[in-house]
């Protein structure tokens, strides 16, 4: 008889391959903002675009893989993917740093604690940045009214940051925590730690703490699978 850790391991592998399917090696910021827009996906006025544009391809090819349909939500958190257990989609830029944001600490426990487990795909790549600000400029223009984020820092006279104009992806790894006890050690160990804790949103409300993974302290023992993409 396989075990859970087999069964796991081959929604890993399955997911992997549907996203080295239907992904690209590279991906212009205005071709995936259009494509975005075009067909209804309601994140493409944000301007971490890359990872929005992911989930967008994932689910738009949803029945490629049987089984896979969107993942449950949690409080204020939808989980993008669920086969026979429950995944989440990020994407991570290399240059920036090793860590890369989660989900809401909350929704990841109760997510764990009721499913025994919660799975990250991450996709890795190299970001093209808008030196000149053209995209910034374009993207923009296209979303028309400004967002009460981008009004709340003009009042409080804070910083744009660089905005990233192409995306070009070089890996992906699957990434598994096994039950509460897995959770805690990660805690424990520091590859899973406190993210926007203490922060607040433009209009003054307290951010709901994440949690952040650090990619350079994950054993090897929770990846479960790791491919490029080329």
């Amino acid at each position: 008889m396989r075990s859970d850790l087999v069964w796991v391991t081959e929604e890993a592998v399955s997911l992997a391959e549907l996203l080295v399917d239907i992904l690209p090696e590279h991906i212009d910021g205005r071709e995936a903002v259009r494509e975005m827009q075009s067909s209804g996906c309601r994140n493409w006025r944000q301007m971490e675009w890359p990872g929005f544009w992911v989930e967008c391809r994932v689910e738009q090819h949803l029945g490629r893989l049987p089984g896979l349909a969107k993942g449950p939500t949690y409080g204020n958190v939808e989980f993008d993917l669920e086969l026979s257990r429950v995944w989440d989609l990020k994407t991570h830029s290399e240059t920036s740093s090793s860590a890369t944001p989660l989900n809401d600490q909350e929704a990841v426990m109760d997510c764990i604690q009721e499913r025994g487990g919660l799975g990250y795909i991450i996709v890795n790549g190299i970001p093209t940045l808008d030196v000149d600000g053209s995209f910034k400029r374009w993207h923009d223009e296209v979303k028309g009214k400004k967002s009460a984020y981008v009004l709340g820092n003009e009042v409080r006279g804070a910083s744009s940051r660089q905005r990233k104009s192409a995306f070009t992806f070089t890996s992906i790894q699957c990434v598994w925590i096994e039950g509460q006890a897995t959770l805690q050690a990660a805690v424990n160990d520091g590859w899973l730690t406190g993210f926007q804790e203490g922060m607040r949103n433009s209009n003054g409300t307290p951010r709901r703490a994440k949690f952040s993974l650090d990619l350079s302290k994950v054993p090897s023992s929770v990846v479960l699978h790791e491919r490029t993409i080329s």
